[in-house]
């Protein structure tokens, strides 16, 4: 599956040159709501629900992508105000987990909770919903063992791998970084790496190809 990844240029030229990403983890990530989407009006059960999220954020990290390029909110967002990067991975469809959007916050059994294995199937089921206003991110998430990935002081990284090879880097409209900077990034992936620059769209609101090649950067 073809994703893509939004980050600043100066991370994503570091990520490019390193063959790495940097992993979010739960606890720090931009929705209070993640792993809580369950509704419950018991103390005892919201309380079961950050233990939980609190557990799973020492164990594993995520890898957050989207399945399109071209929404104007995620670069604003994401890359820097549309001046970094979006990297395009190819991603083995089999660690790939779509995010599911809701009106409504999860119903559940709270029998569920007396049952390990059924516990286990709620909490897993919430690491991927999220309020449906969300949406326009267009997420799908890969889960990571974090005592699996290479640790620099608090931050974990994920190596780029045949599960998740890099195939495009695309140039925000307002990125300042060049082609040749990127180029000299890639090294030995620049022959199968493909380069693109982004533009507004002229008759929407979205993020395009910019194929005039004299305004390539």
């Amino acid at each position: 599956m073809l994703l893509y990844h939004f980050v600043p240029s100066r991370w994503g030229l570091q990520n490019i040159e390193r063959r790495r990403v940097k992993l979010a983890t739960l606890d720090a990530l931009n929705d209070p709501f993640e792993m809580l989407a369950a509704t419950s009006s018991s103390p005892a059960h919201r309380a079961a629900f950050r233990r939980a999220k609190a557990e799973r954020a020492a164990a594993v990290g995520l890898l957050c992508f989207s399945r399109s390029w071209s929404n104007p909110v995620q670069w604003s967002h994401y890359a820097d105000r549309h001046k970094g990067l979006c990297l395009g991975f190819e991603v083995d469809d089999a660690q790939c987990r779509p995010v599911r959007y809701r009106k409504k916050r999860v119903t559940f059994d709270p029998n569920c909770l007396d049952d390990p294995a059924a516990a286990k199937a709620l909490i897993e089921s919430l690491m991927t919903v999220k309020f449906e206003h969300w949406a326009y991110e267009d997420e799908v998430r890969v889960w990571e063992d974090l005592a699996a990935c290479d640790r620099e002081g608090d931050n974990y990284f994920k190596c780029f791998s045949s599960a998740m090879r890099l195939k495009e880097v695309i140039l925000g409209a307002e990125c300042d970084t060049g082609r040749q900077a990127i180029i000299a990034k890639l090294d030995d992936l620049a022959l199968t790496v493909r380069l693109r620059d982004a533009r507004l769209a002229f008759k929407r609101f979205a993020i395009t190809e910019q194929l005039d090649s004299r305004r390539w950067r």
